[in-house]
């Protein structure tokens, strides 16, 4: 460091030998004094419990159980009381393996019982690894979800322009490098023609003829036959 930080727990000075902060203890293991602590301040309550070591569904369910909000930005002493309770009554429970159905289709294994969950449709497996190979054996085999008609439409559509547009920019770009080789090959014939034509355009005094088939004095433009 380049200059002092003193912080709660540790002070940091330059040319000093750098010491780690002191580990925080797991969640599971935390007094319930340290777990209110670390869970006490600003911020979504399910996002520090999860950025502390809970999984997010673990973190939401440990929060339904203590009857806070997800997304509460600050709790009480009261409410940290009740998310360590209810992260142990999560932790003591027996385990109960099981699969959560929707559209009788397994969308999430869960070790035990979850009450954010009780009103979801459920199975019970025989084990926690059972469960999440059911889960994930659905997720391989299930049929691939197929783009909106409407979408595939409009992509086919954009595709159709583009190739249009492309050969639109092809075939100029032959004209244009014909039209080049044209006047470099009769450009000694075309020099005074093309003196003439800037002279006629300054004065604004010009008239089709000979090669000139065309003339456009207010955009200073001239259409010249070149073979």
């Amino acid at each position: 460091v380049f200059q002092v930080q003193a912080m709660r727990d540790r002070t940091i000075r330059p040319k000093e030998q750098y010491v780690l902060p002191p580990a925080r203890p797991q969640l599971v293991d935390a007094t319930q004094q340290e777990f209110i602590e670390q869970v006490t301040g600003n911020g979504p309550i399910a996002r520090k419990l999860a950025l502390l070591g809970l999984g997010g569904a673990v973190a939401e369910e440990v929060c339904a159980r203590a009857d806070i909000p997800a997304l509460a930005p600050r709790i009480t002493q009261a409410q940290a009381e009740a998310l360590y309770a209810g992260l142990h009554g999560l932790l003591a429970q027996a385990p109960a393996p099981r699969i959560i159905l929707e559209n009788n289709a397994p969308i999430l294994a869960l070790p035990v019982h979850f009450m954010r969950f009780a009103d979801r449709s459920q199975q019970a497996t025989a084990s926690f690894s059972a469960a999440i190979a059911t889960v994930i054996d659905h997720i391989v085999h299930a049929q691939p979800l197929q783009a909106p008609r409407k979408k595939i439409t409009k992509l086919q559509t954009i595709i159709r322009m583009q190739n249009e547009q492309l050969q639109i920019l092809e075939q100029e770009a032959i004209e244009e490098q014909r039209k080049g080789e044209l006047l470099y090959e009769q450009y000694s014939e075309m020099k005074p023609l093309l003196t003439e034509l800037q002279t006629a355009f300054r004065k604004k005094e010009l008239k089709p003829h000979g090669r000139i088939s065309a003339v456009d004095l207010k955009h200073g433009t001239a259409t010249v036959k070149l073979a």
